[in-house]
């Protein structure tokens, strides 16, 4: 954890909202399932989309699914955290609003 921290402080993360309307940022997905806090890690994220939706890009990993999420502890977190209402909220919002990202040859 202390690795990310420097690296999100040196990054000014999280952006000012100056920042986040000058620039476009791009998350590739597998946010959930990368430690203990996956949880808060998602939410985030989710709120930067929500509140930016121009400038922050959101695409779904293969972790934000219900069979990934369910074999590496994510759901487990989750409901041990904040009960089965968010965990099936996150799933769902994973499922309907995360753009799948595609795979492009040259």
């Amino acid at each position: 954890m202390t690795s990310s921290r420097s690296w999100m402080s040196a990054a000014m993360f999280p952006p000012s909202s100056n920042l986040l309307l000058m620039n476009s940022y791009l998350f590739l997905g597998d946010y959930v399932d990368r430690g203990c806090f996956g949880v808060e890690t998602i939410l985030t994220l989710y709120a930067m989309k929500t509140n930016y939706p121009k400038s922050v890009v959101l695409l779904r990993g293969n972790h934000e699914s219900l069979q990934m999420s369910t074999f590496f502890n994510f759901k487990e977190e989750c409901e041990h955290k904040y009960g089965q209402a968010l965990y099936n909220a996150i799933i769902a919002v994973s499922y309907t609003h995360l753009t799948l990202p595609t795979i492009c040859s040259v």
